[in-house]
């Protein structure tokens, strides 16, 4: 399950001390596991301000290949119709790794290829999020 994982600490810039506030996205069991993983990553000096389930994030559609890579939340979208002549539409977010617009394209192209005809791109948003 994806946890987003609102953190805050400070960093020395210079000779002043500044509060930071950054996301992370882990993708663990419980909400505790989430805000563990994240203090792990700065020996226990951040605050953990908020953990959050994102009950319809799906799995990454790609592994990150590199250290530059961005995180892309690209939402897909399928309409079904029903039997009275509704339509009722159905939005998956999907997080995927792209270091540019150029690349993300090419990668949303590549998963959209794999049998998600009926589906369409409808939302495509550049985070400062980083997974751990």
């Amino acid at each position: 399950m994806w946890f987003k994982v609102n953190t805050s600490r400070e960093v020395q810039i210079g000779d002043k001390t500044k509060n930071v506030s950054e996301v992370y996205l882990c993708d663990t069991d419980n909400f505790a596991e989430a805000g563990y993983k994240v203090m792990q990553k700065f020996n226990g000096d951040c605050e953990i301000e908020s953990v959050t389930l994102l009950k319809t994030l799906k799995p990454a559609a790609n592994d990150r290949y590199a250290d530059t890579n961005k995180v892309y939340i690209v939402k897909i979208a399928e309409d079904f119709r029903h039997d009275d002549g509704t339509t009722t539409t159905l939005k998956y977010p999907v997080p995927f790794f792209a270091d540019n617009n150029a690349d993300l394209q090419r990668l949303v192209g590549d998963y959209m290829e794999q049998g998600f005809d009926s589906m369409r791109v409808t939302t495509i948003s550049e985070t400062k999020w980083d997974i751990l």
